[in-house]
């Protein structure tokens, strides 16, 4: 008798995607009607790298991003700025529609392959870093920027760096000296290689609850990046920004229903559930 194959991850996620896609677009002409002011910050990982195992969804083909975002800048009719001004100017009460792009984890390729792009369409972008991928980086592994490169990304015009913990491991399950470690810790790592303040940091596993949002006030952030979809007003909490995830599968039509709110239903199932890994 023969024996079924087992189901992995990226199979589990990549019918996950294909499910959301379909609600997406069914539900699209009864939520994109919708008022559009507001910011939307998209969070990117990778572009035009292949990621291995179930990271593998989470890398845009690089003809992909930049067809994106010639979209974006010319034709959607949004305001592009950088992370923290469109926080101010939404704090403000701002009715403009504005979008912000971010990139986790500090994928070399950001800075090789992504901030070409962005800087010859004047689009600024802030990239999450965590501190032990730079050291990672250090000893050889290719994939994660280095220090030299995480200096050199700091100096692209519009590029910004933010903090994504020490060692990306999901915040809300840790003691507090281990929290202020990941959170304090990598803000004085990237701090001291890039010579500049971080004040934006982008939590690990989208593990954020009341106590790390205090620690990460306590420890001098100023904004705070969530993996929970969504458009942020005034009123959001600063520390609480709501993001919207762009996948590697994601075609024109799919990134042009997401900026305008096509997959915001997608929050409420992120509220009434959110996986989060137990080590």
């Amino acid at each position: 008798m023969s024996r079924e194959a087992p189901v992995t991850n990226r199979q589990i996620v990549a019918t996950q995607n294909k499910a959301a896609q379909w609600l997406s677009r069914a539900l699209g002409p009864l939520t994109t009607g919708r008022r559009s002011d507001g910011l939307r910050v998209l969070l990117y990982h990778s572009v035009g790298t292949g990621l291995p195992g179930p990271a593998a969804g989470l890398s845009v083909p690089a003809e992909r991003f930049q067809e994106q975002m010639r979209w974006l800048q010319r034709e959607s009719g949004c305001e592009v700025v950088s992370l923290e001004d469109g926080a101010h100017r939404m704090a403000a009460g701002s009715r403009a529609s504005l979008v912000a792009v971010t990139f986790d984890d500090g994928f070399r390729d950001n800075l090789l392959v992504a901030a070409p792009t962005l800087s010859s369409l004047r689009i600024p972008f802030t990239v999450f870093v965590t501190a032990e991928h730079v050291e990672r980086a250090e000893m050889g592994e290719a994939r994660y920027l280095g220090v030299k490169e995480l200096q050199n990304l700091a100096r692209v015009d519009g590029g910004s760096v933010g903090a994504h913990g020490y060692t990306h491991r999901p915040l809300t399950r840790l003691m507090n000296d281990e929290l202020e470690h990941e959170m304090l810790g990598a803000k004085r790592y990237l701090e001291n290689i890039v010579g500049r303040p971080v004040t934006t940091i982008s939590y690990p596993h989208g593990a954020v609850n009341d106590r790390v949002r205090r620690a990460a006030l306590s420890s001098g952030f100023q904004f705070g990046a969530t993996s929970f979809v969504g458009l942020n007003r005034r009123g959001t909490p600063p520390l609480m920004i709501r993001r919207t995830e762009i996948l590697g599968d994601d075609g024109l039509q799919e990134f042009q229903l997401k900026i305008r709110g096509g997959y915001d239903w997608y929050g409420v199932k992120q509220r009434l559930y959110w996986p989060i890994p137990s080590y």
